[in-house]
């Protein structure tokens, strides 16, 4: 939500970024009070302490199945989540390496240096050199 509350507010223009954000912050009170209108306690939950969770406004059955979407949303988003941790790690990485190089571009180098760099030769891969012998 905080991206969607960035964006808006960073490209959206006049009237159009007003309205978007008011709408936005509508929704997200909107939801804070519907959260905690669902935990309301009687006087007498109160004063056996029973926690405000435990009322949640939902049968056995909601939490059941609430508790399989859980499950099946965990198994969806549990590989994506981890597919795009690797990408970010592997940018980063990419990142840092280019980072601490004397030379970032070809071109900084060949101007800095005062040298053509040498043309870099493309070798086939180990897969096409494999697809052409097989």
């Amino acid at each position: 939500m905080s991206i969607l509350f960035s964006v808006v507010a960073t490209t959206a223009a006049g009237t159009a970024r007003i309205v978007a954000l008011t709408l936005m912050s509508l929704a997200v009170i909107g939801s804070f009070v519907w959260g905690f209108s669902l935990m309301r306690r009687s006087e007498e939950e109160k004063k056996l302490g029973v926690p405000m969770i435990m009322r949640a406004g939902t049968t056995v059955e909601q939490r059941r199945d609430a508790a399989w979407r859980g499950y099946g949303l965990g198994l969806v988003a549990g590989p994506l989540v981890l597919v795009s941790q690797m990408f970010v790690v592997g940018v980063l990485a990419a990142v840092v390496l280019s980072l601490m190089q004397k030379y970032i571009s070809i071109e900084e180098f060949e101007a800095a240096t005062g040298r053509k760099a040498p043309l870099r030769i493309k070798r086939p891969s180990v897969w096409s050199q494999m697809r052409r012998r097989g």
